[in-house]
């Protein structure tokens, strides 16, 4: 099981479920947006474990693109931008050690 912490404490359970504190309210004002890929295997097992079923967990037990982490949290910043009128923050940081190199199927 993998937890999401910040300094003060647990924010979610990976893949799983986010904490009471990370849920976004009228009063929100920033927001860090965060996209990740967590292993299917260990995602399922979780929530198993837990007896915790969630939208989360059924999308990330089906696996998702590895290598589309960055590009689904810029299309999420520039539809906050485009539609709630957002000011986005320069940069991102990206801790992926090494894309998987997508594979080419040659069809007739």
């Amino acid at each position: 099981m993998l937890a999401i912490t910040d300094e003060a404490g647990p924010v979610a359970v990976a893949g799983v479920m986010g904490g009471l504190y990370s849920e976004v309210t009228d009063d929100t004002v920033n927001l860090l947006i965060e996209s990740a890929y967590f292993n299917p295997i260990c995602i399922r097992r979780t929530s198993k474990s837990l007896g915790l079923r969630s939208e989360s967990s059924a999308r990330f037990e089906k696996g998702i693109d590895i290598n589309g982490c960055l590009r689904a949290a810029d299309r999420a910043v520039e539809l906050m931008h485009n539609l709630a009128g957002g000011t986005i923050a320069a940069g991102a940081i990206d801790n992926f050690p090494a894309p998987i190199t997508e594979k080419t199927i040659l069809l007739r």
